[in-house]
């Protein structure tokens, strides 16, 4: 999946893609959106955030099933279990409005008289980013992933998996505007609005496992979802604090520092750095869920939605906003979109409880290296447990396997330490 999105970003970059091209598929992906809103049943009250509808059993693993699906980069003796799989619906909202979505939920498969376990732990695992093509993002989606012949969503198999294989119960949100809610446009990198659906998932969790008393929780994520996991955890801490006591979060490559993220790209003129659909589709987001104002403000060329947003056919970064904008956040004076970026900064400022490990690669050319640097310098400034491991030379996906298998080392050291 993710060679194929490389080949997808290099191709709508490359001059050589024709503009007919890339309208027709804009067109064509706006119109292969099937899902519709949620239809709650005769008397059923959505609008309490986080509350189960339903959880039903999606699929049954074995401990050997696991072991011939996870791939072999994973190291097996992390692979414990068979897992039981649940696809839980839940309230939550968006843009301020009653909805509902899902999530995947894995418990292992434990016989208490073979491995027993000293307590049940829960993790939560938040995944990267997926592109809003309806259809695709259905299979891609935690929830869609096919457990008849293991394929779908990669982080399922990759983090997901092994982590519930593990020994924890493992929460896996859909995010909005992916799977059943994709007929919504998707908060992507603005966490103040992603983060409803995971809280809220966090919530309906703790409601389903019975969990009385504070919940302990594992946090781990790649990509968006690393930064969807460090911003979680923030808003557990200033929101929730005693209902759940984060022990540990283990991110990839998250997106921790947006607002010096949003100069960069303002700045870049080289028009390869970052790939201009991922920052135009940034933009509009923090605009669309943060700011509110009219697309033809910021961007040059027409935008209607996120799909147009994204399928730029500009030839570069900083030709594709108005100049007026530009000098407004290069100079300092557009101060509601800068006071709005750094409101969706999570590098400093707080002091997370438990271990954080941070990951990344040094030459990350989608979410620069700094993001994470800045997050260990800022975080252990503020009194945070923090440990970064850099990977010289290593873009964004290619630790993936390295991040999943140190988290869980890095997290069976937290046991022990009990």
């Amino acid at each position: 999946m993710v060679a194929g999105i490389r080949f997808l970003l290099r191709f709508i970059k490359s001059k050589r893609a024709p503009l007919m091209l890339i309208v027709l598929m804009g067109l064509f992906l706006a119109g292969c959106n099937t899902a519709e809103p949620y239809q709650p049943k005769p008397g059923e009250d959505i609008s309490i955030r986080g509350r189960v509808l339903s959880y039903e059993p999606i699929a049954e693993v074995s401990h050997d099933w696991v072991l011939k699906h996870v791939p072999d980069s994973i190291d097996r003796r992390w692979l414990r279990y068979g897992v039981r799989a649940y696809n839980m619906t839940y309230t939550t909202i968006f843009e301020g409005e009653p909805i509902v979505t899902n999530a995947l939920v894995m418990e292992p498969i434990i016989d208490s008289t073979v491995n027993p376990l000293p307590e049940r732990e829960y993790a939560l695992y938040t995944h990267g980013t997926i592109f809003p093509v309806a259809g695709i993002s259905d299979m891609l989606a935690p929830t869609g992933f096919n457990w008849t012949n293991a394929s779908g969503g990669e982080e399922v198999l990759k983090c997901g998996l092994p982590i519930a294989a593990s020994g924890r119960i493992t929460l896996m949100p859909d995010y909005i505007g992916v799977g059943k809610t994709s007929y919504c446009e998707y908060p992507f990198i603005y966490f103040p609005e992603l983060c409803f659906a995971i809280l809220d998932g966090l919530q309906a969790f703790k409601q389903q496992m019975a969990v009385q008393d504070t919940m302990k929780l594992l946090i781990a994520g790649w990509s968006q979802g690393g930064g969807a996991a460090l911003s979680t955890q923030y808003y557990l801490q200033r929101d929730y604090p005693a209902d759940y006591y984060v022990r540990s979060t283990s991110t990839l490559a998250g997106l921790f520092h947006f607002s010096d993220l949003t100069r960069y790209v303002l700045e870049d003129t080289t028009g390869i750095v970052p790939i201009s659909m991922l920052s135009t589709w940034a933009m509009y987001c923090v605009n669309r869920f943060g700011v509110h104002r009219p697309n033809d403000m910021i961007f040059a060329y027409e935008v209607q939605d996120q799909m147009t947003a994204i399928l730029s056919v500009v030839g570069d970064v900083w030709s594709m906003f108005r100049p007026i904008f530009l000098k407004g956040i290069l100079d300092g004076t557009d101060t509601e979109w800068i006071n709005v970026a750094k409101g969706n900064d999570y590098y400093t400022g707080w002091t997370p409880t438990g271990k954080v490990f941070l990951h990344h690669g040094t030459r990350d050319m989608l979410v620069p290296y700094v993001n994470s640097l800045d997050a260990y310098e800022g975080l252990r400034a503020e009194g945070g447990d923090i440990t970064l491991y850099s990977y010289e030379g290593s873009g964004h996906a290619d630790r993936l396997f390295t991040f999943t298998n140190q988290t869980l080392l890095d997290w069976e050291k937290l046991d022990d330490a009990q």
